[in-house]
């Protein structure tokens, strides 16, 4: 007996994808709420979640990248500093706690930390 032995079949890969075919798989989740096109949307993420914004704003969704590059800034200079990645350019944040973190200092909530580490020119 293990933890997994009273779930569904549509909480397997195998049982509820891979036999089936994605067109079959439309019931895999049930959301607890709709996100409507004009509901405005917040993404943080991994490098994986960094293409949900991209996403969103292709089928006009109302994504908000609330840190603007500066004007003037080609495409390869947004890209190479980390602009339209994430709502703002924390980088990859992983945990939920890690997000609530970054939160706690954008909103004043909490202060941030006066550590700075310099490497090579570079400060953390």
């Amino acid at each position: 007996m293990h933890p997994y032995t009273s779930l569904d079949a549509r909480a397997y890969w195998a049982t509820a994808v891979a036999r089936k075919g994605a067109a079959a798989s439309l019931d895999l989740w049930s959301p607890k709420f709709a996100i409507s096109r004009e509901d405005r949307i917040a993404t943080f993420g991994s490098c994986f979640a960094q293409h949900f914004g991209r996403a969103l704003s292709e089928r006009d969704f109302n994504w908000s990248p609330f840190e603007q590059a500066p004007a003037g800034l080609s495409l390869e200079s947004r890209k190479t500093f980390n602009y339209d990645v994430f709502s703002a350019r924390t980088g990859n944040i992983y945990t939920p706690s890690m997000l609530r973190q970054w939160v706690g200092w954008a909103m004043n909530k909490t202060p941030v930390p006066e550590e700075i580490w310099e490497r090579d020119g570079r400060f953390y």
